[in-house]
């Protein structure tokens, strides 16, 4: 509140001389924070955690004038100065969403995410840079560190529900088939082992005449979703026969010829004619 007495009287200097109105809004939180040096710059040492993104999002709804209080800091403070009625408010949600989006993020999978998602914040602490203007802007941390810090900041549950509402999201976009061991990943991150099971299934199977090594890294993480599903899970042994069956199927020998299969069983996985290896395809049933 004295800040905010200070500011009134600065203010009325700069309407009497400037014709400006000033007016300063303050956020305020409280809790377990990670402070240190982060980043380069002499400027360097910073804070960073839920409750920093929570005090700059009750600043950035807080009245012109005003002061708005985190539920943490009414408690610390309700018996030394007189509080306002509580208010149910709606706030933003970017400081938690961009560590859950990845090392590099672009703004409109971030809009798509959240509403009114607004990154300056974090630019200013330099936590995050924008790295690309043109035709998509996209941003990344500075340091993998932080956005582990941020990331691992975050509770459990929340950090879940961000995950299932990413993976929507990335899904509605275009190309989903190129992006489902994406959305596969997301999914495991949030819990929904069936779900993450399907799209890395879908992921290897998009893969596997693109990138041979993309599509093994797919099976090995649907063979590794389906061995941590219950024993009880409902089609846990189908799951885990289906992904023992697709792994199967190929490999790739450094051979100049090729080889296609002679059983009719095994039409439907003919490779495209290649100069530089050999695929030999080999199939369960034969």
């Amino acid at each position: 509140m004295d800040i905010q007495s200070t500011t009134r009287q600065l203010a009325a200097d700069v309407q009497r001389c400037d014709g400006i109105t000033l007016q300063l809004r303050i956020g305020l939180n409280s809790g377990q924070v990670i402070a240190g040096e982060i980043g380069s710059s002499a400027a360097g040492y910073t804070t960073i955690g839920k409750q920093v993104g929570m005090a700059q999002r009750m600043e950035s709804i807080a009245p012109h004038g005003g002061v708005m209080l985190g539920e943490s800091t009414a408690r610390l403070v309700e018996n030394t100065v007189e509080l306002g009625e509580p208010e149910l408010v709606q706030v933003k949600g970017t400081a938690e969403a961009v560590p859950v989006v990845g090392m590099r993020f672009d703004a409109d999978l971030l809009s798509s995410l959240i509403d009114d998602a607004d990154v300056t914040s974090l630019i200013d602490a330099q936590l995050v840079d924008q790295v690309r203007f043109a035709p998509r802007v996209e941003y990344s941390f500075r340091h993998p560190l932080i956005r582990t810090v941020a990331y691992e900041s975050q509770l459990k549950s929340d950090r879940a529900q961000l995950h299932q509402r990413l993976a929507s999201a990335i899904e509605s976009r275009a190309s989903a088939d190129e992006n489902a061991a994406l959305i596969a990943e997301h999914l495991e991150a949030a819990g929904d082992l069936r779900a993450a099971f399907g799209w890395h299934m879908r992921a290897a199977t998009w893969s596997t005449w693109r990138n041979i090594a993309s599509a093994r890294s797919s099976w090995t993480r649907a063979q590794q979703v389906a061995d941590r599903l219950a024993d009880n899970e409902p089609d846990r042994m189908a799951m885990r026969i289906a992904r023992e069956r697709f792994c199967a199927p190929m490999h790739i020998e450094s051979l100049a010829s090729v080889s296609t299969p002679t059983s009719t069983n095994c039409a439907t996985f003919a490779p495209p004619r290649a100069t530089s290896a050999r695929w030999r395809l080999e199939c369960p049933a034969c």
